[in-house]
């Protein structure tokens, strides 16, 4: 392989897919410190980029040559040259303050190109809101199941998930596909009916979602998504009287029929949430429910609470 100098000095480097560079074939004995500022203590995830064909490859991860990260993990093999892999590591403790961080290869070489620490793994809180891409981490058919080899979108995650740009600066999921799914850490305030708020866009007639509770308990049944316009007209589907138990648990939400966007979800307080009463007549596409839908090109952030004449 061709060596390519990013810096003056002796760590190897090669071109990544971003359009950066990747440290190449860093070998056993090898080490890497860079300074960091660890905003708070927490426990953390890793995301990290890396392109291995070494069955032995090992690192440890330090801090200020002391605090062991990560004191021998396994980096598994990538499937070609060009196969650039998201190796997920959950639950590590890092320390407020700033520190030198080193990496070290004890077994085997490693080319990589990110190490992205990051609070996915947190616990939201409900009631409240979730946002789609804050997923917990694991990896596919733990924190996720999707249909693509690659992060479509190629934006804010390095997985599979296919996420894009939100016109509000955030970011959502997209290309939702059939059978697809994403899982969440919540912690729910105490038992009672609740009020689901799922935020999505879709040009098409027929998508269809579902949310379950610790993988066992269906929360809501199918629930229909009608078209709400272009791919980015955002909407809101209401599902209401949905009973959550009190404490510690993971939502999944299931694309049970795509193509569909998803931006967030939301829980309210059943008694907290009063619909809006508007006269007039909802102009409904064929196949849609009018009294499912917050908010198109004309009628925005209401909810129908008096009849409904689908015209």
């Amino acid at each position: 392989m061709m060596r390519y100098e990013f810096r003056n000095d002796a760590i190897d480097s090669q071109p990544d897919p971003d359009g950066g560079y990747a440290i190449h074939e860093l070998k056993k004995g090898e080490w890497i410190k860079y300074n960091v500022n660890i905003s708070e203590s927490n426990k953390y995830g890793l995301d990290f980029i890396a392109n291995n064909f070494d069955e032995d490859t090992k690192i440890r991860i330090s801090l200020d040559d002391e605090i062991d990260v990560i004191e021998s993990f396994t980096i598994p093999v990538t499937d070609g040259e060009k196969d650039w892999e998201n190796i997920s590591i959950s639950d590590l403790d890092l320390p407020q303050g700033k520190y030198t961080l080193k990496l070290e290869v004890i077994d085997g070489e490693l080319t990589f190109t990110k190490m992205i620490f990051h609070t996915f793994d947190r616990t939201h809180s409900l009631p409240g809101k979730v946002m789609a891409v804050d997923y917990m981490t694991g990896g596919e058919g733990v924190a996720y199941h999707d249909k693509t080899p690659r992060n479509i979108g190629g934006k804010y995650r390095f997985d599979h998930v296919d996420i894009r740009n939100h016109p509000d600066g955030t970011f959502n999921i997209g290309w939702n596909q059939t059978d697809e799914w994403y899982k969440y850490n919540v912690d729910i305030a105490k038992d009672g009916d609740y009020v689901l708020d799922i935020n999505v866009a879709t040009k098409q007639q027929d998508g269809q979602v579902r949310l379950w509770l610790d993988d066992e308990i269906d929360l809501t049944g199918v629930i229909n998504i009608p078209r709400t316009g272009e791919w980015d007209d955002w909407a809101s589907v209401i599902k209401e009287n949905i009973s959550l138990p009190a404490g510690k648990h993971t939502i999944k939400v299931e694309t049970v029929n795509g193509e569909f966007d998803f931006h967030h979800f939301s829980f309210l307080e059943q008694d907290q949430y009063q619909e809006v009463e508007q006269e007039g007549v909802y102009r409904s596409g064929a196949g849609t429910f009018g009294k499912s839908v917050i908010g198109d090109s004309a009628w925005h952030n209401y909810i129908v609470g008096a009849d409904v004449q689908v015209v």
